[in-house]
């Protein structure tokens, strides 16, 4: 089963250049930064670690939801990736990869 609603997302790093374990190709909508943040981590109540992913872009992402939704409240789950994909800079991602879109996520 798919949804055309998903959301997908590669991960880049501080100049904006594709990770290297980041997916790419068509499966992509956009890329978010992904590389490098500071989370909270288990082992206490002050423990963070530095990680990597495109899980720490994907919250990026869905900020970016939350910001479109909340400053349109009509907005359906369509509307808002239309606005996020139509919202991101395009040709700033450095070597996407193959048939990937080169859009990176801009919350205006």
């Amino acid at each position: 089963m798919t949804t055309t609603n998903a959301i997908t997302v590669g991960a880049t790093d501080i100049e904006d250049q594709r990770a290297s374990f980041s997916n790419y190709g068509k499966c992509v909508d956009l890329f978010a930064p992904g590389v490098d943040f500071p989370s909270l981590w288990m082992g206490g109540d002050f423990a963070v670690n530095t990680i990597s992913g495109t899980s720490m872009s994907c919250p990026h992402v869905s900020g970016a939801a939350v910001i479109a939704r909340s400053n349109d409240p009509t907005l359906e789950a369509a509307e808002v990736k239309a606005k996020i994909l139509k919202d991101a800079t395009p040709d700033v991602v450095k070597n996407p990869g193959p048939e990937s879109p080169n859009l990176m996520l801009y919350i205006p």
